[in-house]
């Protein structure tokens, strides 16, 4: 279909059990069009709420803190829920996992679209994030046993590829969806395209190929659903309280503790074959600076499209879709660059490349934050411009490298652990953001109040400073138009808040460096099997 796969990519691919499928499916390329769907919904809704959040802001009164779970809530139900979501597939059957996650996304995008209280979106936005989780190995899983080995290369360009282009183009479909109707219609587009996707896959008849079935740890589970959520939960709560509240901090620490208690258990329980993620694979180093590098990178990049579209639509005054087209300088050279950085791996190796993309990637940040400082769009698109060449040279290296260095029958394992590190990067990263950009927020307002003297404010100014603070465009022009001072103050410390957010970033993507520096190695001569390129 002319697409090609970036090898390595976050699909999970399931391991074999020492047989092959059955012949192809003769409907399989149809079976192709009905996964390709589901997972262009799941890239879908991880970017396209970002531009949206302004307007369902004022609308459903989110408060920063609210703001932060409608996206997090979504990345953080799907990372805990990944590992559980492939074990699922396996007790009831794919194709029975595939429709369970399909018709559950659909009925949590309703929910979604019909929110009138901010608990309401949230909880759609989990509900979302478990349903995904259920799908998306699924799908994946489905697509390979569909096409016999010598189509599976094409077959699997088109189902990551498409989904691709529809991650890169969220913000700019959401943006375009807020100029010419209502912000559900973000959450309802996913309907039609559910739909069909089920239509599809009841008419083709999906394979349903058995698996060897590995008991599920109940424990396990029970400490990364509980452990995650305290662990991020307790941190974005740091940002409307602040950071000398207790309570978000006991949250944060019994999170740690259970995620470690997790990680113990794994590391345990693998010997046995019972481990959900089966982490003694990272004792190889060169797979656990995979890992490490891909952790810091999406803990740096998860809050590029989501706050600068706020940013571009707070401070820069631009208009929902001019501020989704306006992230393109980022997303369009990850798509161009992933290809050739793919053929530079396979002439180098891995450790050029990804030093090569992560220093362009440390650069880019730090010209974005230079042009989030300045308040020039043209600055900070030459920053997104490096950052994004930089993101296509580094991460499909760095995942062909991770799948590189286990043998075959273990690549779906590897892809797993490698899924997990870059979900919980994302959540943890957008969590970090909220709290930075929302206590420096206020910080440099009290600041900024006190150098400015500014006094008290009569009537309901000190709620519509807190929710201009917050970021609620609404309250931003009715406290400039009731006092243009305070409003000045608040867009100024808008600004210092999201500067050192951004400045953060960048010494997040340092450390994603250094880790690379350190650990990312080629494979040693025998270990493990070179991913086969696909055309």
């Amino acid at each position: 279909m002319g697409t090609v796969l970036p090898r390595g990519s976050i699909l999970t691919i399931p391991a074999m059990t020492g047989r092959e499928p059955a012949p192809a499916n003769p409907r399989r390329w149809w079976t192709l069009v009905a996964m390709t769907g589901s997972l262009s919904m799941i890239m879908l809704d991880s970017t396209v709420v970002g531009v949206a959040l302004p307007t369902i802001q004022s609308d459903v009164g989110l408060g920063a803190e609210g703001r932060g779970w409608v996206i997090n809530g979504y990345l953080l139900a799907l990372a805990s829920c990944l590992a559980l979501g492939g074990r699922i597939g396996d007790v009831i059957g794919r194709p029975s996992a595939f429709r369970l996650g399909m018709v559950g996304f659909m009925l949590a995008s309703i929910g979604c679209g019909v929110a009138q209280e901010p608990w309401q979106l949230v909880a759609g936005r989990v509900a979302q994030g478990i349903f995904a989780a259920i799908m998306q190995p699924a799908s994946a899983a489905i697509v390979t046993d569909s096409f016999a080995p010598g189509e599976r290369g094409k077959a699997m360009a088109a189902y990551a590829g498409i989904s691709l282009l529809f991650l890169a183009a969220g913000p700019v479909i959401g943006g375009a969806i807020i100029e010419v109707a209502s912000w559900r219609w973000v959450f309802w587009l996913n309907l039609p395209v559910a739909a069909v996707s089920l239509v599809l896959s009841s008419k083709v008849g999906l394979p349903s190929v058995p698996r060897a079935r590995r008991p599920v740890d109940a424990l396990s589970v029970a400490l990364i659903l509980c452990g995650m959520p305290l662990l991020v939960g307790g941190l974005q709560s740091v940002a409307s309280r602040g950071w000398d509240a207790l309570a978000p901090w006991a949250l944060a620490g019994a999170g740690a503790v259970l995620m470690l208690v997790f990680a113990h258990r794994q590391w345990r329980l693998s010997a046995q074959g019972r481990a959900l993620i089966d982490l003694p694979m990272l004792r190889d180093r060169g797979l656990l600076g995979d890992c490490l590098t891909l952790f810091f990178i999406q803990f740096a990049t998860i809050g590029q499209t989501i706050f600068l579209s706020i940013y571009f639509q707070d401070a820069l005054g631009f208009d929902p879709l001019r501020a989704g087209t306006a992230t393109l300088p980022l997303l369009i050279p990850v798509l161009v660059v992933i290809h050739v950085a793919g053929r530079m791996y396979d002439r180098v190796g891995v450790r050029k490349p990804v030093l090569i993309g992560l220093s362009l990637a440390v650069a880019g940040v730090a010209v974005e934050v230079a042009g989030i400082a300045m308040g020039t769009y043209a600055v900070i698109a030459a920053g997104m411009a490096l950052l994004g060449t930089g993101l296509g040279f580094a991460m499909t290296p760095t995942n062909t490298d991770a799948l590189s260095r286990v043998d075959p029958a273990r690549r779906g394992e590897a892809s797993g652990i490698l899924n997990s590190f870059r979900q919980v990067g994302s959540s943890l990263g957008l969590a970090f953001m909220v709290v930075i950009v929302g206590i420096l927020t206020q910080a440099s307002f009290s600041s900024l109040a006190l150098e400015r003297s500014i006094g008290g404010a009569p009537g309901s100014r000190p709620e519509l400073v807190a929710r201009a603070l917050g970021g609620d465009l609404a309250a931003a022009e009715e406290l400039a138009s009731q006092a243009p001072e305070v409003a000045q103050a608040t867009a100024d410390a808008r600004r210092r808040g999201m500067v050192t957010g951004f400045a953060a970033q960048c010494a997040s993507m340092g450390l994603a460096l250094a880790v690379a520096v350190a650990l990312v190695r080629p494979p040693t001569r025998g270990h493990g099997v070179p991913a086969t390129p696909t055309t």
